[in-house]
C-alpha cells in the first residue's frame, strides 16, 4: 500500500505524464508539414497530387496524378510537368518523373514498380509560359 501521500504523488506524476504526452502530440501535429494537399508554391500555379492506389505498394504499379490550376483555380492545359522521387531514409539516386497531360489540367505518370518501401519525397515542377511552380509532397510506399 502506498498510503495517502504516495497515492497523491502517483496521481500527480500520472497527470504530469499525460499532460506532457498530450502537449507533445499537439506540437507534433501542429508542426507537421502539409501532406499531398492543395498547396500554392510560388503563387503562380497551384499543384495537387493524388496517388493511386492511395496506399502504394512496393513492386507494384502506382500512378501519380498532378492537377495544375492557375491562381483563379482554372485548369492549366498546356503545362510541362516534371519531377523527381527521392527515398528519404536511404541514399538512393532520385527517380526522374515525366508527366503526360490527360486533360482538364491533370497530368499523370505511372511507375511499374517502386523499389523500396518507406517514406519518399516527390518534387513536382510545373511550367506554363512564364509561370513556374515547384511543390514537394510526401508519400509512403508500403511493403
Amino acid at each position: 500500500m502506498l498510503g495517502s501521500f504516495g497515492e497523491t504523488r502517483l496521481k500527480t506524476c500520472r497527470t504530469i505524464c499525460i499532460t506532457a504526452l498530450i502537449a507533445t502530440l499537439v506540437l507534433a501535429t501542429a508542426c507537421k508539414k502539409k501532406p499531398a494537399a492543395d498547396l500554392e508554391a510560388d503563387g503562380q500555379l497551384k499543384l495537387t497530387l493524388a496517388v493511386s492506389p492511395e496506399r502504394p505498394r512496393m513492386s507494384r504499379p502506382a500512378t501519380l496524378r498532378v492537377h495544375v490550376t492557375d491562381p483563379t483555380s482554372n485548369p492549366v492545359m498546356d503545362a510541362v510537368v516534371t519531377g523527381t522521387m527521392t527515398m528519404k531514409i536511404m541514399d538512393m539516386p532520385p527517380v526522374p518523373l515525366t508527366f503526360t497531360s490527360v486533360g482538364n489540367g491533370f497530368y499523370e505518370t505511372t511507375m511499374n514498380k517502386l523499389d523500396m518501401s518507406g517514406p519518399w519525397g516527390i518534387k513536382v515542377v510545373a511550367k506554363q509560359g512564364g509561370a513556374q511552380s515547384t511543390e514537394n509532397f510526401d508519400v509512403t510506399v508500403f511493403e
